[in-house]
């Protein structure tokens, strides 16, 4: 999906730029570049800032630099080029950085040129074509949290455009066909582990949805084993009605796991699978059971603790050793039973 940029972080834009909203520029569709915006006709700078280039997103080291040869004041060039050298990501965009360091000197022009194209977001579709073949849903956190520059609030693109938009409004998308590996659980007589943090619990949605459809037609279906980590019971357990449903009628057992109330020692998913382990390994350890195991969510901490959970279980219920396990483990994303669909948290 491509977003929009909200009308008042455009104004801001046109006014710091003190350009002509409607004045027309060409962009050369033919620029060999990784940041070419991909445009075949005219449009106005206010259609440019508001449908095609980013405006919020951190600035890059590339783009620190730039702006730092193009500011003749020593303090706020050393600290632009600071900026540029220091691990973290920017806290501020490149927008931000000409409100905070002024005396870079640099047309309309040459920051319209400085500014990458609007990036595409992707969201896993949660909701099953067979239950409602007409309907693509979505699960989207809204962003909308301090701005690590200190100042205000920051707003995330894409979800507060999707939250702001009324129903009717149409938007810039494409629904793209899931990688062949992650087709499987969709098949509801497929032994499946599913794990999954807040949003990632998206596709397993649509899991559960064909495996309820699968029950609705007399059709044969297995329950689906489905870890769910989450912060609070009362507050943010999404789809807790559904899943309560779809395991009174046999289509899931669901294994919650609270990071702000644990229970028993069980705080987030890894925990859960460590404390379930009889039930995992019943399904792992049976090779005639062909179970493949979905984990989707954050890949920066959940995703590597959730393998070592598998790792722990392996090594508990065979006896080997570290090495053998992760050969175990690796064996079985190579044959595409244990699939991961994460991004960087």
């Amino acid at each position: 999906m491509l977003a929009d940029n909200p009308p008042d972080v455009v104004d801001a834009v046109i006014e710091l730029l003190e350009i002509d909203p409607e004045e027309r520029l060409s962009i050369n569709p033919r620029r060999t570049s990784r940041r070419l915006i991909a445009l075949d006709r005219e449009v106005s700078v206010r259609e440019l800032l508001t449908h095609f280039v980013e405006l919020r997103k951190p600035a890059t080291r590339s783009q620190l630099r730039k702006l730092a040869a193009a500011n003749p004041c020593e303090p706020e060039r050393k600290r632009l080029e600071e900026l540029a050298d220091e691990p973290d990501p920017c806290p501020l965009s490149p927008i931000e950085c000409l409100k905070e360091f002024p005396a870079c000197d640099i047309t309309g022009a040459e920051l319209l040129e400085l500014l990458e194209p609007m990036t595409p977001r992707h969201y896993s579709i949660a909701s099953s074509s067979r239950l409602q073949p007409d309907v693509v849903g979505l699960v989207v956190s809204v962003l909308d949290a301090p701005a690590r520059s200190g100042e205000g609030l920051f707003k995330g693109v894409a979800s507060n455009h999707l939250a702001a938009i009324g129903a009717g409004a149409r938007i810039r998308a494409r629904v793209d066909p899931a990688r062949q590996a992650f087709r499987a659980g969709a098949d509801p007589e497929k032994n499946v582990i599913l794990v999954s943090a807040g949003t990632g619990v998206a596709p397993f949605c649509g899991f559960l949805g064909d495996r309820f459809a699968a029950k609705e037609e007399g059709a044969p279906y297995t329950s689906a084993l489905c870890f769910f980590g989450i912060r609070d019971p009362d507050v943010d357990y999404i789809f807790k009605d559904q899943f309560i449903e779809a395991e009174s009628v046999g289509v899931v057992s669901m294994r919650p796991a609270f990071s702000r109330a644990p229970q028993n020692g069980v705080r987030y998913v890894q925990d859960r699978i460590a404390a379930d382990a009889d039930d995992v390994w019943a399904l792992l350890g049976d090779p005639a059971s062909d179970t493949h195991v979905f984990v989707c969510g954050d890949g920066a901490k959940m995703a590597p603790a959730v393998r070592q959970a598998f790792i722990d279980i392996y090594r508990a219920r065979t006896g080997a050793d570290e090495s053998d396990a992760h050969d175990w483990l690796i064996g079985l994303v190579e044959s595409d039973r244990y699939v991961e669909d994460v991004w960087a948290g």
